[in-house]
């Protein structure tokens, strides 16, 4: 039986050069002064506008040189947003 050959792999799961992966450098730089509270303030910010977190994440990676929001909190952006969202109703934030 003649089995469906497509362009990557033939026994293994890669996909070969041209699909995503996670970049090399895995940390941000420490003097840029990015904090959890100024990134989860800046994430708020750009959630307002009405961006979704795929979109904040892309944007976060090519203006402000953040590779990777968990690195920085610990948490990814649809988490730390929740957690605004849930402390703001609890009456934490103004």
């Amino acid at each position: 039986m003649h089995k469906s050959w497509n362009m990557g792999r033939l026994y293994s799961k890669g996909h070969g050069k041209s699909k995503s992966i996670t970049p090399y450098r895995r940390y941000t730089d420490e003097w840029r002064g990015i904090t959890f509270l100024n990134l989860s303030v800046l994430l708020e910010k750009l959630s307002i506008k009405g961006l979704s977190p795929s979109q904040i994440g892309i944007l976060l990676r090519d203006s402000f040189s953040i590779i990777d929001v968990k690195n920085v909190t610990g948490m990814n952006i649809s988490k730390v947003l929740k957690i605004k969202v849930y402390l703001k109703n609890k009456g934490y934030f103004a």
